[in-house]
């Protein structure tokens, strides 16, 4: 029997981006702005002297790990979705099928495919504050605590939620 495969199998950020790479043009600079802001207003309420000065340093560095950890967390939901589909032969349970069948399209539709994609993000989530704080923030000169609480709210801000939209809506609003 031969499956069907829907181009909205192959997941939207990096196999999207990859497919359709005028979309970067985007993508970046909406990233970018959006790590100024987080960045930005984070320091003005740590109290962080020379703010822009401070930003300027880091920004594209926060920027670029912020995609890297994107990038990373949908490599391992494609993973994740072929070793279940690989493993799913006809005795396999209703469980993992329904996992590999959602984790890309739809996470919203199982309750363990939403599971999947939350730990997912947490990873990226972890990726994120711990480059942050031991690489971009390097040089930096602010206290310790500070660049904790920096590297966190940037973590928690910019996760990559984008993970729990079905990819369907993508190939249909954006093909």
């Amino acid at each position: 029997m031969k499956k069907d495969i829907k181009l909205y199998d192959m997941f939207f950020p990096f196999v999207f981006l990859l497919e359709k790479p005028l979309i970067w043009l985007i993508v970046f600079p909406v990233n970018l702005a959006i790590n100024f802001m987080v960045v930005a207003i984070t320091m003005k309420f740590l109290k962080t002297a020379e703010i822009l000065k401070a930003v300027k340093k880091i920004l594209l560095k926060v920027t670029l790990f912020g995609i890297a950890a994107d990038i990373i967390g949908s490599g391992i939901l494609v993973t994740v979705k072929y070793l279940c589909e690989s493993n799913a032969g006809e005795s396999e349970s209703r469980l993992v099928k329904n996992i590999a069948e959602h984790i890309l399209s739809n996470p919203f539709a199982n309750v363990f495919a939403f599971l999947t994609v939350l730990i997912v993000i947490g990873v990226s989530g972890v990726l994120i504050y711990y480059w942050d704080y031991n690489f971009a923030f390097k040089g930096l000169d602010i206290e310790t605590k500070k660049r904790k609480k920096l590297a966190l709210v940037i973590a928690i801000i910019t996760s990559p939620y984008m993970l729990f939209i079905p990819s369907f809506w993508f190939y249909t609003v954006l093909s």
